[in-house]
Parts: C-alpha cells; structure tokens; sequence
C-alpha cells in the first residue's frame, strides 16, 4: 500500500463461503491520515460518538500525569477529537486531542472503548490493579459506564471478567444487546481469540467463542461490529512482521462464514494495519495502520455516489384504446369504420384496442371503408404518435431467485433520451454494491430485498450531472 496524501483507488471484495460466492462489491476509496497522527506517538482504535472521535492514544497530554509501560512507551488515554466541517472549503478537520475524561483514567492504559447508538453507554477495557510489575503484569477487564446527565459514571464491572486473562477491545452493537471482544482466557484456540457477550434480562450472558472458522492459533484483535452484522477484526501474529490484516466474516444459516480479507487499499504487505470502523452506508470509516512507522488513524471515504431521490420502476405499456368523439352513425350495410395503427395493424371498430411492439413513431388513422369495394372513402380522423419509453433506470432481473445462485442483473434497458448514461451503479439491499451496465451476484440468505441502480449523466461539463435511480423488489428463496 504506498499511501500518499491522497490515494484513489478502485477495490473490490469477493466473499467466499463454502455453498456459494458473495457478488463483487466495488467501492472507489479515498484515504488520507487524520491531522491528529504523529511519528513519535501512537493513535489507534477510533470511533464516533455524535461528532467527536473517541480513540486512544499514548502522546503525552496535559493533564494527570501516568507512568509507561515496560517498554519505556507512555501508557495509552482515551482521547478525543471534535470533527469540524467547513461547508464552503468542504474541508474537514479534527480539533487537538485531549482526555475524554479525566475521571476515567487509571494509572495505566485505558481502552478502547465502545458506545451504543444513542451514546449514553459506554463500555472500555482498562487494567484491574492499580499495582503492577515487570514479574507480575496485571491483566485488563472490561467496564461499562452511563452518561448520566452529561457526566459518565456508574462504573461496574463485566460479570465475566477474569482476572487470570485479558478482555480487551469491546465492540457493541448499536441497541447494546450483543458485545463482542478480544480475550486469551483459557479454552480459546490459541493466542487471543473473539468472544460474544449477549445482554438478556438485564445480565451479559456468560461469553461464547466464535469457534474455529474465526479463531486461530494466531491472535484475533479489535472486534468491530457494523450495523450491518458484518464483524470486522485484526488477525496475525507477533513472531511475524507486518502480518496483521484486517479480516470481516458474518453470520450465514447460523454459523459465521470463512473470514475475508479486506483487498487494497486496505492490508498492504509492508505494514500492519489493526482496528477498523464504518459508518451504516460504508461511506466512511477509519482504519489504523503502522505503514508510516507508529501506528496511525486512517480517514477512508467511499466515492461510490449516494442516490437521495429513488423511484419505483414503473413498466413501459405500449397498449392504447382508440376512440374518436366526432364519429357519426354509418349504414352498416354499406361501410364501416376502421383504424389503421401504423404497424400494419388495422381494426375494424369505433374502439380499437391495440398494444404496439415498441416505441416508435406511429402515425394513426380513423377511416371510413366501402364494405363493397374495401377501399377507403375518407379519412376521418389521423394522429401521429411517438411512443418513448419511460425515462428511467431500470433493472430487469427475475422477481424471484434461489438463494446461492449466480444471478445476472442487467441495466441495459434503462432510457435517458438524449442523455448519456455514465456508470452504473447497484446496491442489492445485503450490503453488497456494485458497478457495470450488467452485473452478477449471489445472495446468501433468503428473504425480501430492495435492488436500487443509479446512473449518473456523463457530461463533464454539466455543474450538476443528471441522476436517475430506481427500485425493485424481489424474493428470494430457499433452494
């Protein structure tokens, strides 16, 4: 990964599982390192709570005083950093660090942390003593925490926390009713493992291991929970260089899928990259990485475009019901009304019902026919008619599919008139996107999704390109 100040990038993922094949998913990233990094110190593990960046870092701040590790490193502080947006620079930037909060800090590293949706509960790994030794080195729990009136406080302590191992690195999902984090406590499969903590009836039930399609023999670190119910998480090993990478499985029929590691730009094979946090669209996120040296947060944004404004797709008729006002009553003996569609299609009737082939222009006539002679008499009525089709994005696939089978999506019958359609762009309602006019993609779980495809006008020279998205919804099924 040679990171520049900014790099752009197209990346896909490919999601293999043992039935089926996860469809590619293209995302466009832009990455560049927060302001906030520096090269002497470290900076790891954000998140967003509101508008501020919650991480941990071991620069040295001002404030209470603590001591370093047995390394000789400053112990690590949660920290904070408020995000600052001007609209009319379209700049970002992040204020300087400072404790984000003192009342929390221990003598010794304090962190990560995790926060529910609402940002009034928190949970974060911290040493259990306050006496520690190079010979006997205190292990690390977890502790929850309420913002109570703007001030954290009633601190309590996991049930499971075990003082003979470490629970480290707590990731919530957003309702705060499943807690997934990093333990070596016995039992595990080697190194440091995952774990799952669920919140029933008031109480965290007794932690599970993910098992051995997560677990390894190597370490498993900094869980992170999408709201998507993706689960993304650091794995290597310390006897190897530069061998962290950040990995994402998910749950499929009960059993989490084989881990999948993330392609570039992220897990370049000069450095190792650690934690990794998204928002609910996958358009932003962070992700550390120690390609500069020290460990550094990363900003990630995805160009894949957002579609504010989506349609139904509605389906072109070309069916039409003729009938004219002005008509008087023949001698049905001697002649007869007759329309003559303009496809080579005629009906013999006042009213004529007729479904053309296709768009096209079509000149349409009312006459009056001899019965004796067939020929026309007169004519008592003509229109022109230029039939279009809907201008729209539009999806044609199957409104039912099988669940683990290859399905082939196409755009190819969108209409834009006399705009030129650039990319195309799918999102298939499972978390997986996609670019291309046609596209192939599997899903995993039966159920009901929503397929939008957007388009963007490709006209360099337009301040504000043309968008046109679309929806569709279709079932899919159990094999």
């Amino acid at each position: 990964m040679k990171l520049l100040l900014k790099i752009v990038i197209l990346a896909f993922f490919v999601a293999n599982v043992s039935l089926s094949t996860f469809a590619q998913s293209y995302y466009t990233k832009t990455i560049h390192p927060i302001s906030k990094n520096t090269k002497k110190y470290q900076e790891v593990a954000p998140v967003m709570v509101g508008n501020k960046m919650v991480y941990c870092s071991n620069r040295p701040i001002s404030g209470p005083r603590t001591g370093s590790d047995m390394q000789g490193n400053t112990f690590f502080k949660l920290v904070e950093s408020e995000r600052i947006e001007d609209s009319t620079k379209k700049k970002v930037t992040w204020t300087d660090q400072k404790l984000f909060d003192e009342k929390l800090m221990s003598s010794f590293s304090d962190g990560p942390a995790s926060f529910n949706a609402d940002g009034n509960l928190m949970v974060y790994s911290r040493c259990f003593d306050q006496k520690t030794s190079k010979k006997n080195p205190s292990k690390n729990g977890l502790y929850f925490l309420d913002n109570l009136n703007g001030s954290w406080g009633n601190i309590r302590e996991f049930d499971y926390n075990d003082p003979t191992s470490n629970s480290i690195e707590p990731s919530l999902n957003k309702d705060a009713t499943v807690m997934y984090f990093s333990s070596d406590r016995s039992g595990g499969f080697g190194g440091f493992d995952l774990y799952v903590s669920r919140f029933v009836n008031g109480k965290w039930t007794s932690p599970e291991n993910l098992g051995p399609r997560v677990n390894t023999a190597e370490n498993e670190f900094y869980p992170f929970i999408h709201s998507s119910g993706r689960l993304y998480f650091s794995k290597g090993s310390e006897k190897s260089k530069n061998s962290y990478d950040i990995y994402y499985t998910e749950s499929y029929n009960g059993r989490w899928i084989s881990p999948i590691k993330l392609p570039p730009p992220f897990n370049s094979p000069y450095c190792n990259d650690y934690t990794y946090y998204a928002d609910d669209d996958f358009q932003s996120g962070f992700f550390t990485s120690d390609f500069r040296g020290s460990k550094d947060i990363y900003i990630f944004s995805s160009t894949f475009p957002k579609f504010d404004v989506s349609q139904q797709q509605r389906e072109n008729n070309y069916c039409f019901v003729f009938f004219e006002e002005n008509t008087v009553e023949l001698d049905s003996n001697l002649y007869q009304y007759e329309w003559d569609l303009g496809d080579n299609a005629k009906v013999r009737a006042v009213e004529a019902k007729h479904c053309f082939p296709g768009p096209g222009d079509y000149k349409v006539s009312l006459n009056i026919i001899d019965k004796l002679t067939k020929e026309v008499l007169f004519s008592q009525a003509e229109y022109d008619m230029n039939i279009e089709k809907i201008v729209q994005a539009y999806i044609t696939c199957p409104d039912t599919i099988k669940k683990e089978t290859p399905q082939q999506f196409s755009g190819q019958d969108s209409y834009f008139k006399d705009v030129k359609p650039g990319e195309y762009y799918w999102d298939f309602g499972d978390n997986n996107k996609g670019i291309g006019a046609s596209i192939s993609h599997t899903y995993l779980n039966a159920g009901t999704y929503t397929i939008k495809l957007g388009v963007i006008e490709d006209n360099p020279d337009a301040e504000e390109p043309l968008k046109f998205c679309s929806y569709k919804t279709i079932v899919v099924t159990e094999n």
